[in-house]
């Protein structure tokens, strides 16, 4: 499978997606690099004829996570969330250890191992994180969510190159816009 890099910048509203390589192919994973070092390409690189449109590559991106979504069966991880804050009040650093459990189709189970540092930052930043994304991981609460046609309007506004561990990967970027306010 090739290596492809989306990045999200929710404040922006900058999406960069895999490009989706010669006209009509589809791109062969989405996986999430939202802090992914850009290289920046000269401009055009494809004719504007063979450039999808943004509801082209939204429903490709769309059918992809369908996919991936019913061949997961399951995964456990370790993630590590860190905050560290220089500035009034002088420099705070917190950390905490999470076990990850996913269970298909739609079960996923965060658990809290272990917490440095500062205990007002794990408390009202770092869980309050971690809480937000198991909410999120449920189904009504991920269509409400999903980047797709229902939730938000998107514009094809260029293309980038995002340098990855296994090289530059070409991408188109998409300024999308939530239709609903929440």
């Amino acid at each position: 499978m090739r290596q492809c890099a989306m990045r999200v910048i929710i404040a922006g509203a900058v999406v960069s997606v895999c490009a989706l390589g010669v006209a009509g192919a589809q791109a062969q994973n989405f996986s999430s690099s939202a802090d992914a070092p850009r290289v920046t390409s000269a401009a055009g690189t494809q004719a504007n004829a063979a450039r999808p449109s943004a509801a082209e590559i939204v429903a490709r991106m769309l059918d992809k996570n369908q996919e991936r979504l019913a061949a997961l069966q399951h995964y456990e991880s370790e993630r590590t969330y860190k905050v560290e804050y220089t500035g009034t009040g002088g420099e705070h650093h917190a950390a905490i250890q999470v076990h990850a459990v996913y269970t298909g189709p739609n079960q996923k189970q965060l658990t809290v191992v272990s917490e440095s540092g500062s205990k007002f930052i794990c408390d009202k930043v770092l869980r309050k994180a971690v809480e937000s994304e198991q909410e999120a991981s449920a189904q009504s609460n991920r269509m409400q969510m999903t980047l797709g046609p229902e939730n938000y309007s998107a514009e094809l506004v260029g293309e980038e190159t995002i340098a990855t561990p296994s090289g530059p990967v070409a991408t188109w970027v998409l300024q999308v816009t939530p239709k609903v306010d929440n």
